[in-house]
């Protein structure tokens, strides 16, 4: 996974495309987004249709963690 910042103002903040373990031709994108605090939202279905933090989700904040220069 590659986390990356866009080149154009927004509310994004960072995201990175993640692929799916159980069918590596699936992918998704995890987004940080900054509103009053920091939200983070991927468009799998686990998160679409459950609404909470899914196992993409806690792959990019490990990742950002461990490469603290992005």
């Amino acid at each position: 996974m590659e986390i990356r910042v866009p080149k154009k103002r927004s509310s994004v903040v960072k995201y990175a495309r993640v692929f799916s373990e159980s069918d590596t031709n699936k992918e998704y994108t995890v987004v940080k987004k900054r509103y009053t605090k920091y939200v983070y939202i991927c468009n799998c279905p686990d998160y679409m249709f459950r609404g909470r933090s899914c196992k993409h989700i806690r792959q990019f904040k490990t990742e950002e963690k461990n490469n603290k220069r992005i």
